[in-house]
């Protein structure tokens, strides 16, 4: 069994360092969401939040799931006039519009109700944002892996690069300030509050 001290002199075995890292993905994940919850919270009734930080690039992630939201895998570029025959094209976002239907189809199941798309698009993009958040801090300790053997420093190594670029993107009380690095890949944790 692989064992390393970390800072504090405690000795962190793998499987320990492996949990560790988990709850750090999760925190990641809890953290990447704060802003959607903040803002859902500040809705004022009779308004439409569509559960994002950036709506103008969410907007065109959920324009592309639509497509497979109407059960489609084929679809036209959205961004030209020109009329075309339909494409594979932009298969992750055509995928979640398809698991946005399904989802609607079982929400419809159990209440008799059509959900709106407003609703279920969002979630179903959220919730594949949160799932890919913690695979992609699990990847960072994998990777981290290769660059050393011993288990604490692969998690410090995790920890620094959620935390690298700032937590810009956070909601603070005068509103949400996620604009404050112009480069959004700059910051480990803006892109997991952005894109899935």
């Amino acid at each position: 069994m692989s064992r390393s001290a970390d800072s504090g002199g405690r000795v962190l075995s793998a499987r320990q360092a492996r949990k560790a890292a988990f709850v750090l993905a999760v925190f990641a994940g809890i953290v990447s969401s704060v802003s959607i919850y903040y803002g859902l919270l500040k809705t004022e009734p009779g308004t439409l939040f569509f559960w994002s930080a950036d709506p103008w690039d969410n907007n065109g992630y959920f324009a592309k799931m639509r497509t497979g939201y109407r059960g489609e895998w084929l679809t036209t570029m959205l961004y030209t006039p020109e009329r075309h025959d339909p494409v594979f094209v932009f298969p992750f976002h055509v995928l979640l519009g398809h698991i946005a239907g399904w989802y609607r189809d079982w929400l419809s199941g159990r209440s008799g109700q059509t959900p709106p798309v407003y609703q279920t698009m969002p979630q179903v993009y959220n919730a594949a944002r949160f799932i890919l958040v913690v695979l992609f801090v699990m990847t960072v300790y994998w990777l981290a892996g290769l660059l050393t053997s011993r288990p604490g420093r692969r998690v410090w190594a995790s920890a620094f690069a959620v935390a690298a670029g700032g937590w810009g993107g956070l909601p603070h009380p005068w509103g949400i300030a996620w604009r404050a690095s112009p480069i959004t890949e700059a910051s480990v944790l803006k892109s997991c509050i952005l894109f899935p």
